[in-house]
């Protein structure tokens, strides 16, 4: 989660009984974190956790592969700022092709299209299907 004020935090053990520890990731006030718009977690890099996908307020769009407890790991550019991404207006990722695997990334943009991108990955994304035209 990225606060207003820039501290990110990692919830880890997740469960239906609600949310169990806070790792905090960046300090309140960090001059990096306040930029950062949207975050999502998917398995990019195939490292042996999760990785943090990040939209930053410029458009650029970064992987933190293995993102654990320990901090947050380099960063992978996968759009540079002033990408297309910067019209972005929502950004989740998930498995929603038939590979099972959580890297397809899902964009609303601010027209009110949505496209998917199947396969996002450390080399970057590679293909756009459009699911909904602009409105």
């Amino acid at each position: 989660m990225i606060w207003k004020d820039g501290e990110t935090s990692l919830y880890t053990d997740l469960a239906t009984n609600g949310v169990k520890k806070e790792t905090q990731l960046a300090k309140p006030n960090n001059k990096t974190w306040i930029y950062a718009d949207q975050i999502t977690g998917g398995e990019f890099t195939g490292k042996a956790t999760g990785d943090l996908l990040v939209r930053w307020k410029d458009g650029e769009t970064t992987i933190y592969p293995g993102l654990s407890t320990r901090g947050v790991p380099a960063e992978i550019t996968i759009q540079k700022p002033k990408s297309a991404w910067i019209n972005a207006t929502v950004v989740t990722a998930g498995a929603f092709t038939t590979n099972k695997i959580p890297n397809d990334v899902l964009v609303r943009w601010n027209t009110g299209r949505v496209a998917l991108y199947p396969g996002v990955d450390a080399s970057g994304v590679h293909k756009e299907v459009e699911l909904a035209p602009a409105r």
